[in-house]
């Protein structure tokens, strides 16, 4: 993952990120993974459902927030 700096002006702070389509899926997973627990679906126990279907119930787009934090993390630190 490559970030580059772009500006910064008062508070706000804009850079780019560049990664692979291999670093985006495993982001994709991390971010699975991390907020599965919050996702409660009829026919599964709390935090048991699998991926596609939370994805199917909620919206593709669900673990987008999650990810962008952790892109946001990795990219600060450095992982």
């Amino acid at each position: 993952m490559k970030t580059t700096f772009v500006s910064k002006e008062k508070n706000d702070v804009k850079f780019t990120m560049d990664f692979t389509a291999e670093e985006f899926d495993a982001a994709v997973v991390k971010a699975y993974q991390a907020s599965k627990d919050q996702f409660v679906i009829d026919g599964f126990r709390k935090g048991k459902a699998p991926r596609s279907i939370i994805e199917k119930h909620y919206g593709e787009g669900i673990f987008l927030k999650m990810l962008s934090i952790i892109c946001l993390k990795t990219a600060t630190l450095g992982q």
